[in-house]
């Protein structure tokens, strides 16, 4: 069952097959080129792996579903680190899927179970989280919603914005070149979209 997809600088297409606990890379052509993972919890073994997502230095960050952590590999698909641990804390997931890098390597990472998105330092180290437009950090004081009946706003963010303007379970998260972020909110049908500040 594939989940998540991802292309290399060559237009190598990477995608995670969840069901194998394995990532499979195919060429341009589609045609098989290289996989790696099998299923497990040691350091580069897989147990439904979800998202995928590279840097700008071809390294590879793959969502370790139900071991929830973060695993990086380098293009060769070799374990380089991994980051995370089973929780609710700072640092900690519970079934993490979506996955993406800004342009300065920070990493974003869907945690669906806790209901929020967590920033990441390339070296795996905690930074912020994102909980929804009611809790912003310097990622962002504006939103935009899109609902399935196509209304957008776009307003200034409250600290006393109701509950249900929270995540509810996040699955996927993307970040632009202009360090826009982009995260699915799957259970309250709508994108909510921050940009990412200036830390100065």
């Amino acid at each position: 069952r594939p989940s998540g997809l991802a292309f290399s600088s060559s237009d190598d297409l990477y995608v995670v097959d969840t069901l194998n606990h394995r990532v499979q890379v195919l060429t341009p052509h589609g045609e098989f080129k290289s996989q790696w993972g099998s299923f497990g919890d040691d350091e580069g073994q897989l147990n439904m792996p979800w998202g995928i997502a590279l840097d700008l230095a071809g390294d590879i960050y793959v969502t370790d579903w139900r071991n929830d952590r973060v695993q990086k590999f380098n293009a060769f698909g070799e374990f380089s680190m991994a980051f995370g641990s089973s929780g609710d804390g700072e640092g900690q997931f519970n079934r993490p899927n979506g996955v993406a890098i800004d342009p300065e390597g920070d990493i974003y990472v869907c945690d669906w179970m806790n209901d929020r998105v967590q920033i990441f330092d390339r070296s795996g180290g905690f930074k912020d989280m994102l909980v929804g437009h009611s809790g912003m950090s310097k990622w962002g004081r504006t939103f935009l919603d899109a609902n399935p009946d196509i209304e957008r706003k776009l307003a200034l963010a409250s600290q006393n914005i109701a509950i249900k303007e929270r995540f509810y379970r996040p699955i996927s998260v993307h970040v632009d070149s202009e360090g826009k972020v982009f995260v699915a909110d799957c259970y309250r049908h709508r994108i909510q979209i921050y940009q990412k500040l200036n830390s100065t």
